[in-house]
């Protein structure tokens, strides 16, 4: 009785083993990679500056009136306002500024852009990433939300092919640069 028991269980034994070895096989082929879309924020900035999204209108009609009032003191919180927002999108248009508050612009449409461009998340860049993780440039798809007209595309192209400027020089730069 037990010799026939036997080989029976030895089938049985590699009939396991094989199913373990295809199973392990078959999900080594499943492609579970994280897949990043990273993008210059140079760009992003750049294009939303030149969209219909930016507006200093509230600020510059508020500035109006405080001058028809003689209000010196408002105008001059304005002024430093606008020095501010203008360094600040120096920053962002040379450096490596973050631009989260210009992306929120344009938040219900990343879905979409995740999902054409085939990307698990966005980010702006990855200062490092395993060999199991895919990057995509998004930068163009990015772009493109803010609807860019021909002369802000040749800007942003022609950013790309330069470096981010460092900190230590924009920090320098006055506001008018």
């Amino acid at each position: 009785m037990n010799h026939r028991i036997f080989p029976i269980l030895v089938v049985a034994l590699v009939a396991a083993v094989a199913v373990v070895v295809w199973n392990a096989d078959a999900d080594d082929a499943i492609d579970d990679s994280l897949v990043v879309g990273t993008y210059d924020s140079r760009c992003i900035a750049v294009a939303f500056t030149r969209s219909g999204l930016h507006s200093m209108d509230e600020q510059q009609k508020a500035y109006e009136k405080a001058r028809q009032q003689g209000d010196k003191e408002k105008m001059a919180e304005l002024e430093k306002w606008g020095e501010t927002q203008q360094r600040k999108a120096h920053f962002m248009a040379f450096g490596q500024y973050p631009v989260h508050n210009v992306l929120e612009k344009v938040s219900d449409k990343l879905p979409a852009v995740a999902q054409s461009t085939g990307v698990d998340v966005i980010v702006c860049r990855c200062d490092f990433t395993d060999k199991a993780v895919k990057t995509v440039d998004v930068t163009d798809e990015l772009v493109a939300l803010f609807d860019p007209d021909e002369k802000t595309l040749k800007t942003i192209a022609s950013l790309k092919t330069k470096d981010p400027v460092p900190f230590e020089t924009l920090i320098r730069m006055g506001h008018n640069r």
